[in-house]
């Protein structure tokens, strides 16, 4: 016991190893450099996500272009002015009362939602002699892979299906107040039936409501059919001897559109909507419905024309943040000119997902592909949707942003940096780590922005 309460100072060179790697554990950047191990803590990898993006600038176009707004709630509220005043007010006489600026301003809350991924290295991989760091070269695949899903769902996130999920830009223009939403339906059309009113149409719209469209988004597969309208256009001359063009912007009398390069144009994340593949994690993805029920009636908001009427086939899915089920179905509908037809589905008892995916074939057609995506009925029971035609299964969209304004129009609300947290192994020799980024986009005036539906692209119905 004397010797444990020696009271001189002890000055062995091991004691003074122990002291230094006490004070210094959990700082600095290189793990490597720490003998014996160092405290496990969060590591910030927003640098690493700066890097990655401005490397591969062309996979993360729209994560790439918002403005990123740090909050420090789950839920994050702002106000949302969709009108300054009335322009026809404000003339008074003489020592007369000024009237009030009737602006339109509502109180929006975003609840931030949550990617998070988890990774892991081998003790073996670490301590074998290779190239590359093993563990480095892991979180940069999950970064990559974090920074995918947050660009696919910047786009196709909906809340109302899946509850996890942040609202995509598509779906926030969509919700907009029925006399503030911009959006443009060419029933089937490609680009090249519906001309340059592709782009000018939609402009206008959103010129009317006060924004300038300057950015425009697609699927890949729009790319090569926008170039053709803008080389439909383009005249050479008899000396001319360069290759063909690759246009960047299209000039509307409403402002000049973006419509590729760094910052807008084709994203490999945006999809259009095209056949359903099932999968996800074995035991968590949902099971499929149990029952689907068909009833075709006349409805007076119906878009099925004459030359509509003819036999549908339709498919349905479970989904939820874990994957997608196998398709109920097909099922073959008849359907007469200004039907419309209600589905109800009957969600399985045991892991009935958090929404579904309706497919529908084209007339008379046998393959289907995504059609709509429905959220499950909260309390409970059988969910009703009916098709009017108004969504058509195998097309793509266009989403057009204003940006050229002084407030910002579209951000993300970062609650969390992207983020690596080093996890602690159990009964394998691996290094586990969890990546995560927490937020939500927002577009700050969803009137300045439109999206262009149902077009038809190759390899669509």
């Amino acid at each position: 016991m004397s010797d444990f309460f020696y009271d001189e100072a002890e000055t062995g060179s091991g004691s003074e190893e122990m002291l230094l790697k006490a004070l210094t554990a959990g700082h600095g950047t290189d793990a490597a450099q720490f003998a014996g191990g160092r405290a496990l803590q969060p590591e910030d990898c927003e640098t690493t996500l700066i890097n990655v993006m401005r490397e591969q600038k062309e996979d993360f176009k729209l994560m790439n272009t918002l403005k990123k707004t740090t909050v420090g709630s789950t839920v994050h509220q702002f106000n949302l002015r969709s009108d300054f005043g009335d322009e026809d007010l404000g003339f008074v006489e003489e020592r007369g009362v000024a009237p009030d600026n009737n602006q339109a301003i509502n109180r929006v809350t975003r609840d931030m939602k949550f990617i998070q991924k988890r990774g892991e290295v081998s003790e073996q991989l670490i301590v074998a002699n290779t190239f590359e760091n093993a563990f480095e070269e892991e979180k940069l695949a999950a970064t990559m892979s974090v920074l995918k899903t947050a660009e696919k769902y910047a786009f196709h996130g909906d809340s109302e299906v899946v509850g996890t999920q942040f609202d995509g830009l598509l779906a926030q223009v969509r919700r907009a107040p029925a006399g503030k939403r911009n959006v443009h339906d060419l029933r089937g059309q490609s680009i090249r039936q519906a001309g340059e009113s592709v782009l000018t149409q939609m402009a206008e719209m959103i010129a009317d409501q006060g924004g300038e469209a300057n950015r425009l988004f697609y699927p890949l597969i729009l790319g090569q059919d926008l170039q053709d309208l803008c080389r439909d256009r383009l005249r050479f001359g008899t000396d001319d001897d360069r290759m063909s063009a690759v246009f960047k912007a299209y000039p509307t009398i409403y402002g000049t559109l973006a419509i590729a390069g760094d910052d807008a144009g084709p994203d490999k994340m945006f999809r259009p909507k095209g056949t359903v593949k099932p999968g996800g994690i074995p035991g968590k993805a949902p099971a499929k419905p149990a029952i689907v029920g068909f009833t075709p009636a006349p409805n007076s908001g119906s878009l099925f024309a004459a030359s509509d009427a003819g036999v549908y086939r339709y498919t349905v899915h479970s989904v939820n943040e874990h994957g997608v089920s196998e398709a109920a179905g097909p099922f073959n509908v008849t359907v007469a000119s200004g039907n419309g037809v209600r589905i109800t589905i009957t969600p399985a008892e045991v892991n009935p997902g958090a929404g579904f995916i309706i497919c529908r074939s084209a007339k008379d057609g046998s393959a289907t592909m995504e059609m709509a995506r429905i959220g499950r009925n909260p309390s409970g029971g059988n969910t009703a949707y009916t098709d009017l035609n108004e969504d058509l299964p195998g097309t793509a969209e266009m989403l057009f942003l204003t940006e050229k304004k002084m407030q910002v129009v579209t951000e993300f609300f970062q609650l969390l940096p992207m983020r690596l947290y080093r996890m602690f192994p159990t009964d394998r020799l691996v290094t586990p780590f969890i990546m995560a980024l927490w937020g939500a986009p927002s577009l700050k005036a969803p009137h300045w922005c439109g999206v262009v539906k149902n077009i038809a692209y190759r390899g669509g119905l």
